[in-house]
């Protein structure tokens, strides 16, 4: 797979334009707590920890040094509006902000500094938008900058070849028999990985509902 890694660089482009994007879907946005701690969903892999799964409540200490004195404002996980231990961190009340603002709109604001969670996908995101980010426990990602810099074990970043026919027949023939490369390969529409696994996670907040807001008088955003 490592001909088709895309190094970290190319993703340079498509956050500055989705945050331009979240400037104009939520152009008065301005978070109170200049640290945003994101949740997950409760079950989750990468929140596994000697058989247990974790939440922000285990590394209370880890995460108010992160956050300092600065105000929090807390985003919690789309498919799970829940505390994620927050609560039981031990950090103010009087600090804590609860935003369901989507998180790269909130990312994109000017008020956000630094981004801090368990294991969130957030959190390799972030660091494309200019912000701080503290990992509390393992990053389930561990993705190499350049093609250069690969080493076996680590995670690659395959942006469109893994539709096509002849991306799995190359990478499976050490292992298994496989048909002969055929050449095919098909226009994918955007986010068609996600729209294949119904999995966005705010992402189509940007993308999809709000074009189709703008397009429908009646559900039209204000902007």
């Amino acid at each position: 797979m490592l001909p088709d890694h895309t190094d970290s660089g190319a993703f340079l482009g498509p956050a500055g334009l989705l945050a331009a994007t979240a400037l104009k879907f939520r152009p008065e946005l301005r978070p109170r707590g200049e640290n945003l701690v994101v949740g997950q969903t409760r079950i989750d892999r990468a929140l596994v920890r000697g058989g247990r799964v974790v939440d922000l409540s285990d590394f209370g200490p880890a995460l108010r040094e992160a956050v300092g004195d600065g105000g929090v404002t807390f985003k919690p996980h789309p498919y799970a509006h829940s505390d994620f231990g927050l609560l039981s961190t031990g950090i103010s009340l009087r600090k804590m902000n609860l935003t369901y603002e989507n998180v790269y709109a909130l990312m994109a604001s000017k008020g956000i500094r630094r981004v801090v969670g368990v294991s969130s996908s957030v959190l390799t995101e972030a660091r494309y938008f200019g912000l701080e980010t503290r990992t509390l426990y393992d990053s389930p990602f561990d993705l190499p900058e350049r093609r250069s810099d690969a080493v076996p074990g680590q995670h690659l970043s395959i942006v469109d070849e893994w539709g096509d026919a002849d991306f799995w027949r190359r990478i499976l023939a050490p292992l298994v028999s496989v048909t002969r490369p055929d050449g095919q390969r098909f226009r994918r529409a955007p986010n068609a990985l996600r729209t294949s696994l119904k999995n966005f996670w705010g992402y189509n907040e940007l993308t999809t509902d709000y074009q189709v807001a703008i397009a429908r008088p009646e559900r039209r955003p204000a902007i």
